[in-house]
């Protein structure tokens, strides 16, 4: 390579003299100065990859090697199918039973002449024109159809109590009570099955989002004072660097479902405790109107009607109840300036 050629670098450096007025020479200095630049290259955020493909199995109760756990109707197949059997011979038997008429072979029943006259030879033809009342008894198919049934609730776990049917059984309330949670308990599994199965279309929504969701997305919420805001789910906010310096998403949280959440559905029972809390003093003072505006909008939550526009009366009553008083304090003050003023 030419070293005159300035993409060459020496490792020894061409210095150049120096010299004063007179000529004489003081000193040296490079001819090149070598400058260190930092080399700058664009962050790459890598890409988020989700865990599991769009798929999600809403099992009834698990089941060794199988993937789709075990059904109810796996469960109770067998009584399923001779209840079947027999609710078709009953339905036969329903059918096929009523009036059948009995009459002369040679004696014709079709009234063409519109009027119903029947033309008779002898009295020997009325005596064979009878109705027979044909029966066939069902007491044991409904008994076995019944028989069934009950197999096939022992089997799943539930009971009349459960049901909310009248059950003689229970002889007191107490009674009732243990029945009817020792029937939750047999249906527990699947409580949990349907929980999971929940939580894990929640994950896969926000690994999805994750690694699709390009642009910040808006949506409507709820503040702690139930108005709705919007807030922004960004994936860029869920970027982290471990140790390493090395960016990456971070997506380790856990998903549940509220087991509690079905006590809000019982409307008249929140509202009784919305209004027993009231009494009891947990609001504050029920002559306040910053009480009520926090008792409304509970309500509101609820669905209570009209609601919303007893909220909107309390706050505009708020609002004239601080008007006033800033109104009295600037009075109040001016009368101090006065008197400080006169003094």
């Amino acid at each position: 390579m030419d070293p005159t050629s300035p993409t060459y670098m020496s490792e020894i450096p061409v210095l150049d003299r120096i010299f004063d007025e007179n000529l004489n020479i003081i000193g040296e200095e490079p001819r090149y100065k070598i400058e260190k630049q930092t080399y700058k290259e664009n962050t790459k955020i890598p890409y988020y990859i989700p865990e599991n493909f769009p798929v999600c199995i809403r099992k009834n109760v698990s089941s060794y090697n199988k993937i789709f756990g075990k059904s109810d109707c796996e469960v109770i197949f067998k009584q399923q199918a001779s209840a079947d059997k027999i609710a078709t011979k009953f339905i036969d038997k329903t059918l096929n039973a009523g009036s059948i008429l009995t009459k002369p072979k040679n004696l014709n029943f079709n009234f063409t002449n519109g009027k119903q006259i029947l033309e008779i030879e002898s009295m020997e033809q009325i005596a064979m024109i009878k109705a027979i009342e044909m029966k066939f008894p069902t007491n044991t198919e409904m008994g076995t159809l019944n028989q069934l049934y009950y197999w096939a609730k022992s089997l799943l776990g539930i009971s009349d109590s459960a049901q909310g049917k009248a059950d003689s059984t229970a002889l007191s309330g107490r009674a009732k009570e243990a029945q009817i949670s020792r029937a939750l308990g047999r249906q527990e599994s699947k409580i949990k099955m349907k929980n999971t199965f929940y939580s894990e279309i929640y994950k896969m929504i926000f690994q999805y989002m994750l690694a699709y969701s390009d642009e910040p997305r808006s949506y409507s919420a709820k503040n702690e004072e139930g108005k709705n805001i919007e807030k922004v789910f960004n994936r860029y906010d869920f970027l982290e660097r471990d140790k390493y310096g090395k960016w990456f998403y971070n997506d380790k949280f856990e998903f549940s479902v509220d087991v509690q959440s079905g006590v809000n559905n019982d409307r008249r029972y929140m509202l009784e405790n919305i209004d027993s809390d009231l009494n009891a003093g947990l609001y504050g003072d029920r002559n306040d109107p910053k009480t009520m505006i926090n008792i409304w909008k509970d309500r509101e939550s609820l669905g209570y009607p009209n609601a919303k526009r007893q909220v909107a009366r309390w706050e505009n009553k708020l609002e004239e109840i601080e008007k006033i008083n800033s109104n009295t304090n600037r009075e109040g003050e001016n009368i101090n300036d006065m008197s400080t003023m006169q003094e």
